[in-house]
């Protein structure tokens, strides 16, 4: 057998990974444009170039489908949240009262006192959890921007640490992307050698 025949898919194989391995590095680097010498063109990595776009993309995003203040009300609504929320204001009402009673107060008369005032709390905020819930999902939706919050730390970490993250959560599949694409030249090559030698007999 020609080693031809055997090179063509092993170099196809090397050409497909060499170059899925390079566009994968083009995402991030380089990370300062480099203008290419006689030619004039410009080249920079697609995340530092676009970053200020795919972060805003990214709150926008977020924000839309992922996260509203609608969605924070929501949770706060939360049947379990709710009682868990109302025992812990009137607990800590309960404590303030409590500081503030003088120390001449019976004991017996100090903690039915405090009895009578968590049970009195607990009820009332039952009745108007609900407008104080409004009354905050309309502030949340005035002044909490979720997708601007995510576009501004987006952009407040740095390129190098913005890559190692990514490269952490997507690492395993731009491996296999890279792998792939030898995988995909090494056919390639074998269907070239294959060609090759029909030719050859023809």
């Amino acid at each position: 057998m020609p080693v031809e025949i055997i090179a063509l898919p092993l170099l196809g194989g090397l050409i497909g990974w060499v170059t899925n391995r390079i566009a994968i590095r083009l995402l991030f680097h380089p990370r300062r444009p480099w203008r290419i010498p006689l030619l004039g063109w410009e080249l920079q990595g697609l995340l530092p170039k676009r970053r200020a776009e795919l972060a805003r993309t990214v709150g926008e995003t977020v924000e839309r489908e992922l996260l509203s203040a609608g969605d924070l009300v929501q949770f706060l609504g939360r049947p379990n949240f709710r009682e868990e929320l109302l025992a812990q204001l009137a607990l800590v009402a309960g404590a303030r009262l409590d500081g503030r009673i003088p120390a001449f107060f019976p004991r017996q008369l100090r903690d039915m006192l405090l009895a009578w005032f968590q049970d009195f709390l607990g009820r009332e905020l039952e009745v108007v959890y609900d407008q104080i819930l409004a009354g905050v999902q309309k502030n949340l939706e005035g002044e909490l921007a979720i997708g601007a919050m995510v576009e501004k730390r987006l952009l407040e970490i740095s390129l190098p640490d913005l890559e190692a993250l990514i490269l952490q959560v997507a690492g395993r599949e731009l491996w296999h992307i890279e792998l792939l694409g030898g995988v995909l030249g090494f056919l390639i090559g074998l269907l070239q050698a294959g060609l090759v030698l029909l030719l050859g007999r023809a």
